[in-house]
């Protein structure tokens, strides 16, 4: 997963990741406390992953908030879209 992290917020247009951030960044935002993580794989390999997490707190944390990566490898194929669709 690291690997796609890092060519997603290499451009700094989708994500506000700073170029300096670590490994613990990484892991925090998508493992941390109340977070639901996705993998999408194929043959062994990571094409994609996402996250949803609680847009609101209290009588709107039904209101979800979804965060998505895919490989540069895997772009223009459907896995966003099968992600979605999950």
């Amino acid at each position: 997963m690291l690997p796609i992290f890092r060519q997603v917020i290499e451009g700094g247009d989708t994500y506000d990741f700073e170029e300096t951030a670590t490994d613990q960044d990484a892991f925090d935002y998508w493992f941390g406390k109340g977070v639901s993580s996705f993998v999408m794989e194929e043959d062994g390999q990571v094409l994609g992953f996402y996250k949803i997490i609680p847009n609101h707190r209290g009588r709107g944390n039904h209101v979800a908030n979804a965060s998505f990566m895919v490989s540069s490898k895997a772009r223009g194929k459907g896995v966003g879209r099968k992600m979605g669709e999950d």
